[in-house]
């Protein structure tokens, strides 16, 4: 399949600017001008806020999908989906280094210091770094899945397993430029997704999991460390329970159809991984560690 789309700008996006004092001096990577060595600023304006003249993003989406049952194994089959995602005029907040090195415009600056070495640019005394409209950016990658559903004596098997990789990553700032060398796959790491469950009569269990491999949220950054959280559910469907169908009707059709869910999240109480900044990395696992919760479903 192939669709087009637009997105206009938010009103907050085409808001009024705001300035605001540049506080951080911090030797960070959004801090460091690479037209000055890569050293820090001192303090300036910065404007932020809303841009009046952002243009909609527009955007192009083409997938490809293909499920194949497996001959000799009832309830197995197999799914392949491709997809390719592309956007241009996209809406973006760059960091200050990013600005300063691929839209000088929006950089004001004075005069260089006494001691500068030959070739450095002036001091920045303004920036702008309000949302631009960027060239462009391609996403492309792939999920391969595996299915199998099939009734047993023991109850209803219910078994998925997804990956998903993503073989192309490219950001195109400016257009018509060269594609960013800080962008690539590195930040889209593989993806791995799994379940077992068990169903019987009203009563369902089961495992999930969820993985990421290693990655790199950027090219100035260290690598995240792999993770991998598990979870359970237990179920109970009214709508099936044999001593809940024996129920006085008024009963039965307050919670009829209710579902009712407890979940244990990072089952083994697994600690998120640490980034580059020593933060931990929540994608996966959370900080808070082992949690609980419970749904209550109803259907009308």
């Amino acid at each position: 399949s192939y669709g087009e789309g637009f997105k206009v700008p938010t009103l907050q996006q085409r808001g009024a600017p705001v300035t605001v004092t540049n506080s951080n001096t911090i030797a960070t990577a959004a801090n460091l001008d690479p037209q000055r060595g890569n050293t820090v600023n001192p303090i300036y304006p910065v404007t932020r806020g809303g841009k009046s003249d952002l243009l909609s993003e527009k955007s192009e989406n083409t997938t490809a999908g293909l499920v194949v049952e497996i001959p000799g194994i009832n309830g197995l089959s197999l799914s392949l989906d491709w997809f390719d995602n592309v956007y241009r005029d996209r809406v973006a907040t760059l960091l200050f280094n990013q600005m300063a090195l691929l839209y000088p415009e929006r950089i004001t600056r004075g005069s260089r210091l006494p001691n500068d070495p030959a070739g450095w640019a002036g001091v920045v005394t303004a920036t702008d770094l309000r949302p631009i409209n960027v060239g462009l950016s391609q996403t492309t990658g792939y999920d391969v899945g595996l299915r199998y559903d099939r009734r047993h004596a023991l109850g209803q098997v219910l078994l998925g397993l997804t990956g998903t990789r993503y073989p192309r990553n490219v950001f195109v700032p400016t257009p018509g430029g060269l594609p960013s060398p800080t962008v690539n796959t590195d930040s889209l790491p593989v993806q791995i997704s799994g379940s077992a469950f068990l169903t019987r009569d009203s009563f369902g269990a089961g495992l999930l999991a969820s993985y990421r491999a290693a990655n790199r949220p950027s090219a100035d950054r260290g690598v995240v460390p792999a993770a991998i959280r598990w979870d359970a559910q237990l179920n109970l469907d009214l709508a099936k329970n044999g001593w809940w169908r024996t129920r006085e009707a008024r009963t039965r059709r307050i919670l009829g159809d209710t579902k009712l869910s407890l979940t244990v999240f990072n089952l083994f109480n697994q600690r998120p991984p640490f980034d580059d900044l020593f933060m931990p990395d929540n994608t996966v696992l959370d900080a808070r560690l082992r949690r609980y919760g419970i749904s209550l479903r109803r259907a009308f």
